[in-house]
């Protein structure tokens, strides 16, 4: 979902995808890489993050893989948000929300229900309310530096986590949902992915 799937289940098998792109490309890229070549991995890589129209779950693997690789993106597309994410404490479970650049969506509900939009599937409210947010999140990114270490920290269950996922790798910012409420800044990152829920809710948009 964030774009950090391991090389050997990015597509899982040899099957997935058929020879659509860009699944034919990571397959390729993952030959290349299986035989010594990892030159030629990086360049699938590359052309499959600047494939036009695909998802953006696509484009943040590509990066996954560049940047385990020693590929770092240029200056003005480091920063870019692919998506937007808020990991919410609610009662004693989460609720989880990703809006991706693509159009597509992604509710995951503390009490375990889920709901998906595909891109360019979502209401013109509910993709107004995503896009809204994105912008949000994309301002926000701009004074968050990349994180560089393997794996995100850990959440405390009275924590929340604003996560923005760029080519660079995932920026965020982390702790009490009181304290990053009581920031100017991370007020506005919530409350504009909870306006997302609320067009979600008023159109009701089937999982």
């Amino acid at each position: 979902m964030f774009g950090e799937a391991p090389l050997d289940e990015w597509p899982r098998g040899n099957e997935a995808g058929g020879d659509s792109e860009p699944w034919a490309s990571f397959r390729a890229a993952r030959t290349s890489l299986a035989a010594g070549d990892a030159a030629s991995a990086i360049v699938r890589w590359r052309a499959i993050a600047a494939m036009p129209g695909i998802e953006s779950r696509h484009v943040l693997q590509a990066w996954f893989f560049l940047r385990s690789h020693g590929v770092a993106p240029a200056q003005d597309e480091a920063a870019t948000v692919l998506a937007a994410v808020a990991d919410i404490p609610v009662d004693r479970g989460r609720d989880l929300l990703v809006a991706y650049r693509d159009g597509g969506i992604r509710y995951f509900n503390y009490s375990g229900k889920a709901s998906i939009v595909e891109p360019s599937a979502a209401p013109t409210a509910l993709q107004d309310a995503a896009n809204a947010w994105l912008a949000v999140a994309q301002q926000l990114a701009t004074l968050i530096g990349p994180w560089d270490k393997p794996a995100l920290p850990a959440l405390a269950p009275d924590q929340a986590r604003l996560l923005m996922l760029t080519p660079s790798g995932p920026r965020f910012g982390q702790g009490p949902l009181d304290a990053l409420m009581g920031d100017p800044k991370g007020a506005g990152y919530i409350t504009a992915g909870a306006s997302v829920l609320q067009a979600w809710g008023a159109l009701h948009v089937p999982g």
